[in-house]
């Protein structure tokens, strides 16, 4: 149910629209002063703001910070303008700072409602500007990456310790990247150390340093990665590897701030945020003896959890375009498309490397590509045989039953399923009802595994 906010200071045109809205099936939510608007617009999201812009309490046309305000947001709202002054002057104004439309005063409910319901249809899309900068790798509009995109924006404005949790090619270290950059510490160094690239008896050196002598090698003092990073972040990326000697000095850091160098007992106070993350199970890995307890539950403040690619396969037609455009202006070539086959392939393959062998595929693609528009032959044999072995493990009997093969993934199961039970039905209403689900549900289905209705269904 879209949530919708009326802001208009007249009472009886404020009941109307509630009144008219309420109907149409969405959640209203009225008032009737822009301090009151703005507030609600703090408190909560909102999928659509209509709002006037004179408001009786307030002087000039207080209506026009309301849209800025809703249009900076994260995920901003869309914004219908309701003018009773110059209707050609408000409604320029209104659209050149993020309003989807306007109608004048008084309205026409019928217009309003077709407004509604073609602003409700656009897309939703994070506000990258609401950062500011470094989140712009970040790719996704599905309810999971939406929520990240949330925690972003709340936890970059804190010094709290956040953990990342995901599979291997998700994303954790750009999630990292725009946390820090959005911070206060955006001036001061993030460095990144790989806990399980580094050697388990050179590691505590390298977060905590060592003195000349500490060990057998160390012929001179060596600051260590915390130190170095004073007043700004360290991401420790696979944090699940970390040998258990080194947690305990890692938990006295983020219990007192102090660290010591291998070889010295003398403490040393350093500024530092701390954003961990990993693709390992940690309550497993405590419950096993092989992570602190303690030092869980230190990291553990805020969590961050990146879905794999398999989860949210409507973001893959997105970032596939996203990085079409970056290797096609980073090698100079006009690689313009996507053949409607080989992003079918994409859609039915489940990405064991997650948005990484995406973007993997992506560039090996347009460098073998010799045409404006990236085919099936170009990517790689093993997006290429989902498409195939898909195509070949389904099928209608001659009694108009729907028969597989038992070597799909559930997914490619499902996806087959939806597409055979909307060939067979008239409408799409129907099509969900055989199916046991809403339409909306269904639409959103579609949306997960790209089937295009022209091109699957209709021939």
């Amino acid at each position: 149910m879209a949530k919708v906010l009326v802001a208009d200071g007249d009472r009886e045109a404020r009941r109307r629209l509630r009144s008219l809205l309420s109907r149409a099936g969405y959640e209203v939510e009225a008032v009737g002063s822009i301090e009151e608007a703005l507030e609600k617009l703090e408190e909560r999201s909102y999928d659509l703001v209509i709002t006037e812009l004179r408001f009786r309490s307030g002087d000039g046309e207080p209506g026009f910070e309301l849209i800025r305000r809703a249009r900076g947001k994260l995920f901003p709202p869309q914004v219908i303008v309701v003018s009773d002054g110059d209707l050609l002057r408000d409604g320029i104004k209104s659209l050149k700072l993020g309003a989807f439309d306007f109608v004048g005063k008084p309205v026409n409910p019928d217009e309003l409602l077709r407004k509604v319901r073609a602003a409700l249809e656009r897309e939703p899309q994070p506000n990258l500007t609401a950062f500011g900068d470094g989140v712009e790798g970040i790719v996704g509009r599905t309810p999971a990456m939406k929520e990240v995109f949330e925690l972003i924006a709340q936890v970059c404005r804190t010094d709290c310790t956040v953990l990342i949790l995901g599979e291997s090619g998700t994303g954790k270290e750009l999630v990292a990247r725009a946390i820090h950059k959005n911070s206060p510490r955006r001036d001061k160094p993030l460095i990144t150390v790989n806990c399980g690239a580094i050697p388990e008896n050179l590691l505590e050196s390298e977060l905590f340093g060592h003195v000349r002598g500490a060990f057998t090698g160390a012929d001179r003092d060596k600051i260590g990665i915390l130190q170095e990073a004073d007043g700004g972040t360290v991401f420790l990326d696979e944090i699940g590897e970390m040998p258990l000697a080194t947690q305990v000095k890692l938990l006295r850091f983020l219990q007192y701030g102090e660290i010591r160098r291998v070889g010295e007992n003398k403490p040393i106070h350093v500024d530092v945020r701390l954003i961990a993350a990993t693709n390992v199970d940690l309550e497993e890995a405590v419950a096993q003896k092989r992570f602190r307890q303690d030092l869980y539950y230190r990291l553990n403040v805020v969590t961050i959890y990146l879905p794999p690619l398999r989860e949210r396969k409507e973001d893959i037609p997105l970032l596939a375009h996203h990085f079409l455009r970056k290797f096609s202006e980073k090698m100079g070539k006009r690689v313009e498309g996507i053949d409607p086959k080989a992003m079918e392939a994409m859609m039915k393959y489940d990405w064991p490397g997650n948005v990484r062998e995406l973007e993997n595929a992506i560039e090996r693609a347009v460098v073998l590509t010799r045409s404006d528009t990236i085919g099936l032959e170009d990517l790689p044999p093993s997006v290429r045989s989902s498409f195939s072995r898909a195509a070949r493990a389904v099928g209608v009997s001659s009694d108009g039953g729907f028969w597989v093969s038992d070597d799909l993934t559930l997914s490619e199961l499902e996806r087959a399923y939806i597409i055979h039970k909307l060939r067979r039905c008239e409408t799409l209403e129907e099509a969900a009802r055989q199916l046991g689900i809403s339409r909306s549900t269904l639409w959103r289905k579609m949306k997960r595994y790209g089937i295009n209705l022209r091109r699957e269904v209709v021939t």
